[in-house]
Formats: structure tokens, sequence, C-alpha cells
């Protein structure tokens, strides 16, 4: 049962795209995780980057994510996701991975056990390039409870438009 709720509040993203499913954290809950990830577009920011992100709970229905990524382009960025129920949410947040943008993502989380959610939606960013672009995603990911506080998410983001990358990740989260 500790899984589920622990399951339940996980945070907003780990990565410039989802990567969590659709539960916030609680107030004062904290999390820590790292995620390898390799983006595939063929542009030079293909090839694989480590994500690194924290997250507190604001308050019932509320968090606030913050991440940054090494690798052939720098990421920073942060976020606030937004509970919508149990098993959906709307996350919203900037980052600069090369460019500003704005980002925006709605995700549904499927329980398929206790300690195990299927999740997707649909994932998108305004770039502030030279001439504005919007990619979107459609992310499918699985979230695993190894432990009471400990989970491992594996998710795939299929591009939908041209620029749109894909990517694989897949990585740990330390529920405190």
């Amino acid at each position: 049962m500790l899984i589920i709720a622990v399951l339940a509040m996980l945070p907003a993203t780990v990565f410039p795209q989802v990567f969590n499913s659709a539960g916030t954290l609680g107030p004062g809950r904290f999390v820590l995780g790292a995620n390898p990830a390799v983006l595939s577009d063929g542009s030079p920011s293909d090839g694989l980057n480590l994500f690194l992100h924290g997250g507190v709970g604001l308050k019932p229905g509320v968090d606030l994510a913050l991440k940054f990524g090494v690798g052939h382009t720098n990421y920073i960025g942060a976020d606030l996701e937004w509970g919508l129920g149990r098993l959906l949410s709307l996350t919203t947040g900037l980052h600069n991975f090369g460019h500003f943008g704005l980002d925006a993502s709605v995700n549904f989380s499927l329980p398929i056990r206790s300690d195990t959610y299927l999740y997707s939606g649909i994932d998108m960013d305004l770039i502030f390039a030279s001439e504005l672009r919007a990619p979107f995603w459609i992310p499918v990911g699985i979230e695993l409870g190894l432990r009471r506080n400990i989970s491992f998410v594996l998710e795939g983001e299929i591009g939908l438009n041209p620029e749109a990358y894909h990517i694989i990740d897949l990585g740990l989260n330390l529920y405190f």
C-alpha cells in the first residue's frame, strides 16, 4: 500500500520532456533522480545525455521540479505539475536546451498493479529560436516501484512532427 502512495505522489519531470506519471508529490515530500537519455534527430545534439533532477511538493496537487542535463547540449529547466485527479495531471514549465522554451504536457497513468504504472499523454514545447518552433511528442513509459522509496522509470518519446526528436530514457528516483 505504501508503494502505491509513493507512486501516486511522483514529481514532475526529469527531462525536457515528460518522464513521469500523472501523480504529484505531497506537501513537503522530496525526490532526487538521475536519468541517462538518448536523443535521436540527426542533429549535433544526438547522443547520450545525463539528466539530474529534484522536486518538492508545494501543496496538495502541486509540485515543483528543477532539472539539469549535461551532454552535447546542456539543459536547465523548471516546471510546476498540477494534479487534475489521481491519474491525470498538467505540467507547465520553461527550459533552456540550446534555446529558451516553454513546456506543457498532459499526463495520464494506468495502474497495472500496486507498484507499477503505465503512463502516456501529450507533450509540447514552444522553442524561441530564430523562428518559433513547436515540437510535439507522445511519451510512453512505465514506472516500477523497486522499494518503498525507490522507483525505476523507462520512457520512450515519439516525435510527432519534424521539430520533435525521438528519445529513450531510463532512471531511478529516490523519495524522501
